[in-house]
């Protein structure tokens, strides 16, 4: 079978995956990829089509989605089986590829060129623009009550996809599940290459509603769907909310069939969650469920303490002992209650005594209310 009647064939099987695909997805996986060659192999008696595609990933994401549709489009249009390769051919006018390969070639290159990407390999990344990076296990102190949801957490981020896939941390505000939902995408980020999406359910149900309106859901999709990691904050904000749910559903199957780490938070255990479809719930029975209680006096000390060192704020021991045995609601009182006496006394020049302490944390110190974060000076 000669090559343009192969290249033929390859044309109508992309005419007929736009129209089932739609212009947009369509675009997205395929407006870069090219008819290389045909061939012809011996052992199996089939024919096939290479194509070119720009990158390793852009390969991977087509041949799990898109390559078994290809292969039986074109078996349609032959009348027999032709098999599918691609073959990563990049993007030649791009001048950093074609440089390194010209100091190859010159004599003597080839280490420095190997130098420089080792350079580059061992350079650390940046932060990861979706997540905190002060939200690190090394930041998060651990005891008694949440000591299973850290170790569980510090497990997945080693082995994202295998480790305690999926995974739901719930508790009352405040109780650091946000930290320790980030601690694991920091940790994946700085250690990993694997793609990561952390997000709030309202921006999450926001990012819905606009490629809705825009009528960009293929877009939607196709972002949430083969990312490798997927952390979403606060899920009892999709109560109510069933376009955004139904979507959620579909995305945390998608996931977990392709062995990707799902992680989620929430205020209250799952079956409290109310106005959820069953078959959503059911999803998030699936997930190994971690509950954070409020922490007890050594670890409300240890929080102190090590929130104290890392601000490099001088707060004697007394004072620590004073929050410690008076603020047990949740860690996030704790921390508003410590950075206000630290910014006291930044802003008035003075040490932080025990008497200073219980002036002006007086309203919280007595539990008639939250830890107050403005103070009169």
């Amino acid at each position: 079978m000669a090559d343009m009647d192969l290249e033929g064939f390859w044309n109508e099987a992309l005419v007929q995956l736009r129209n089932d695909l739609g212009e947009e997805e369509f675009s997205g996986w395929f407006s870069d990829m090219k008819y290389l060659r045909s061939g012809f192999d011996e052992q199996t008696g089939k024919n096939s089509v290479v194509a070119g595609i720009p990158s390793a990933f852009h390969r991977d994401k087509v041949k799990s989605r898109y390559h078994d549709s290809i292969v039986k489009i074109l078996k349609s249009l032959a009348g027999k089986d032709i098999a599918l390769e691609l073959e990563i051919t990049g993007n030649i006018t791009k001048k950093e590829p074609l440089s390194e390969y010209a100091a190859e070639r010159k004599p003597g290159a080839n280490a420095s060129v190997s130098a420089e990407k080792d350079k580059k390999q061992d350079k650390p990344k940046g932060k990861h623009p979706q997540m905190r990076d002060d939200y690190t296990f090394d930041r998060y102190v651990i005891g008694e009550n949440n000591g299973f949801a850290a170790n569980a957490a510090m497990a997945i981020s080693k082995n994202p996809g295998k480790a305690y896939n999926p995974f739901l941390i719930y508790g009352g505000v405040g109780m650091g599940k946000t930290h320790l939902m980030q601690a694991i995408g920091n940790h994946i980020h700085a250690n990993l290459d694997n793609s990561i999406i952390c997000i709030s359910s309202e921006n999450f149900l926001n990012e819905y509603i606009d490629n809705l309106q825009e009528k960009t859901m293929s877009a939607f999709k196709n972002k949430y769907r083969y990312t490798d990691v997927l952390l979403i904050d606060d899920i009892q904000t999709l109560t109510d909310k069933p376009g955004v749910q139904e979507e959620l559903f579909h995305t945390f199957n998608a996931l977990l069939d392709a062995k990707k780490q799902l992680v989620f938070t929430c205020d209250r255990p799952v079956s409290e969650l109310k106005k959820f479809s069953e078959r959503l719930l059911s999803r998030f029975e699936l997930c190994l469920k971690v509950d954070l209680q409020p922490p007890k006096y050594e670890e409300r000390y240890a929080i102190l303490k090590t929130t104290a060192e890392k601000q490099l704020a001088a707060i004697p021991n007394e004072v620590i002992d004073l929050l410690s045995k008076n603020i047990s609601s949740n860690v996030r009182d704790l921390i508003a209650a410590l950075n206000t006496l630290i910014a006291y006394s930044e802003l008035m020049g003075k040490p932080i005594t025990a008497e200073i302490a219980q002036e002006r944390l007086k309203t919280t110190l007595t539990g008639r209310g939250r830890p107050i974060c403005q103070w009169t000076i």
